[in-house]
């Protein structure tokens, strides 16, 4: 399988739009309505899903994937269950795995919000991922904020108690 090429920005267009997908709530009730069930415990047993996860899909409702798998569960397309997910943009295939592709060779950096290549990141073992939270020269001015911050000279505190209090070392 090949993949077909992307630019950069319908690429990064593409990102925008599942995060905005991820941020869509859809409400359980049309579930409820659907399985004419009132009891949590076989709502459970239906869905395969734990009673702490139906409390939240009533309180907070469903993310799309969370939709997604409800509804295939029962056996739907979630467009049956909820007429808002008409509204959802259709990504092709192609598109999802160049999106896939782009995300394994960049990472997003934490402090300039840019898409970067994950060489441009230094190894951190104790990440998730093995690479630091910013990029290179992002850590690299952090660092340096860092250091001329620790090397500003301290103020002595008068009022401060400690080794500074005048109670030790000078006797008249």
């Amino acid at each position: 399988m090949s993949l077909v090429e992307f630019s950069n920005e319908k690429i990064l267009k593409t990102l925008e739009i599942l995060d905005e997908q991820n941020a869509q709530t859809f409400s359980f009730d049309p579930v409820e309505e659907l399985l004419g069930e009132d009891r949590t415990s076989e709502i459970c047993s239906m869905l395969g899903v734990s009673a702490d996860l139906i409390k939240r899909f009533r309180e907070q409702g469903l993310n799309f994937d969370e939709a997604d798998k409800v509804a295939c569960k029962l056996g739907e397309h979630p467009s049956m269950i909820w007429k808002e997910w008409n509204e959802i943009k259709c990504i092709p295939e192609s598109l999802y795995d160049a999106v896939e592709e782009f995300m394994r060779q960049n990472k997003m950096c934490g402090k300039c919000k840019q898409w970067i290549n994950r060489s441009n990141y230094h190894k951190r073992s104790a990440s998730k991922d093995g690479i630091a939270r910013y990029c290179t020269p992002c850590m690299k001015l952090y660092e340096k904020e860092r250091r001329v911050k620790r090397e500003e000279p301290k103020r002595f505190n008068s009022s401060s108690s400690g080794i500074f209090d005048g109670s030790i070392g000078i006797t008249s």
